[in-house]
Order: structure tokens, then C-alpha cells, then sequence
């Protein structure tokens, strides 16, 4: 588990500005900012938080009030997403898919925390979820157009993964054709959310994630 390269990720997102890339310095860091991310969207709290991380509340609180300030544009999305289901009792994602969720405006405190974080991972899984699922559409017949099925072919879809069995040769196409169609607008998202598809080998398999 070596730490990228400041090239290397240049090389990988030229797209992105100076300040956006860094290098991960160990896996404390590394665990810290994950737990944060996930931590947040899953509607954590400092102390679950401070429990997760083994450190005290008043810290855990620093880290959650900084990520706020942060990436105060998330935030604030997170909080709209709860205001609109408090009106209309229900969650609308991506292609039109809604989710009841009457607990928001219950009484009972632990219904209501519960359904507001739903209401925020529910729109946040469930969109990375139909981009994937959408990237397999293109995809596959793709591959089977292009390379035809004995050559390259999708072998499974693994969260925001998708899994291809290559054969030797093809490598280079393959890349080429299915981070073009992973990438490719979304036709639920616009187009100030840009998307990174990231391609890598693992045990002989071609991993496009």
C-alpha cells in the first residue's frame, strides 16, 4: 500500500486544479478521512465517530464542524435534501426513483435522526448505484460490438466496480472504450458533476472502477 505520487496522480486526474492534489501521508490519515466521508453521508454523530477513530468527542466534533466548512457545498446540499423530504415525506433520486420516508416528521427523535440519515444515503448510494448500472448498459454491448464477446466481456458488477475478463491483446481498446462510456455524462446528472472512471489490473483481470 505505497503512497501515490504526486505524478502519478497528476497523470491520472490533469483535470484537476493544484490545491486538489495531495498525497496520502499514512494510513491514520488515510482511515481518518475515510471514516469522515462515509462517516457523514451515513449521518454520524462525534461520538460514534470518536469511538470509531479512538479519540476524544471534542475532537471528533472538530473534524465533522471542518468538513462542514470544507466542502460547505455538500453541506448545504445535505441539508435541502432534508428540508424537501420533510415536506413531501419521501426522497427522489436519480431517474425519477422515490423512497417513503414518512419517519422524518415523526415525534419519536431516534425515527426521525434514522429517516433523515436514509433521506441523505439513500440519494447518495442510490445515484452511485444507476451510474454504474447505466455504465453496464453502454458497456457491454460495447465490448460485444467492438471486441466481440469471446475477447472482452463484463464478468460482474461490484459496488462501484465493474469486473472484465480480457483477453491478451485487447487490453489497450478495452481501456480506451469502457472509461470513455463510464465517463460519459449521466443522463440524470448534469454536466458540472464531472465523473472519473480509473482503470487498473489486478491477478490478470482488467478492473475498470
Amino acid at each position: 500500500d505505497k503512497d501515490p505520487k504526486p505524478g502519478t496522480l497528476r497523470a491520472n486526474y490533469p483535470q484537476a486544479t493544484p490545491d486538489q492534489i495531495f498525497v496520502r501521508k499514512n494510513r491514520k490519515e488515510r482511515k481518518i478521512g475515510k471514516t469522515i466521508n462515509f462517516g457523514v453521508v451515513y449521518g454520524m454523530g462525534a461520538a460514534s465517530l470518536a469511538e470509531d477513530l479512538e479519540i476524544t468527542k471534542k475532537e471528533a466534533q472538530g473534524y465533522l464542524d471542518q468538513w462542514g466548512v470544507s466542502y460547505s457545498g455538500a453541506s448545504g446540499w445535505m441539508k435541502r435534501c432534508v428540508a424537501e423530504t420533510r415536506k413531501t415525506g419521501k426522497v427522489s433520486y436519480s431517474m425519477g426513483r422515490e423512497r417513503p420516508l414518512p419517519d422524518i416528521n415523526s415525534d419519536n427523535f431516534g425515527l426521525a435522526s434514522a429517516a433523515e440519515r436514509q433521506c441523505v444515503n439513500t440519494t447518495c448510494q442510490g445515484t452511485g448505484a444507476d451510474c454504474t448500472s447505466t455504465a453496464i448498459t453502454r458497456v457491454g454491448p460495447r465490448l460485444r460490438r467492438e471486441m466481440g464477446s469471446d475477447n472482452a466481456r463484463i464478468v460482474c458488477e461490484i459496488h462501484d466496480q465493474l469486473v472484465l475478463e480480457i483477453r491478451k491483446g485487447y487490453e489497450d481498446k478495452v481501456r480506451l472504450a469502457v472509461v470513455e462510456d463510464m465517463e460519459r455524462q449521466m443522463p440524470f446528472l448534469g454536466d458540472e458533476i464531472p465523473l472519473v472512471a480509473e482503470y487498473d489490473e489486478v491477478m490478470n483481470l482488467r478492473r475498470i472502477f
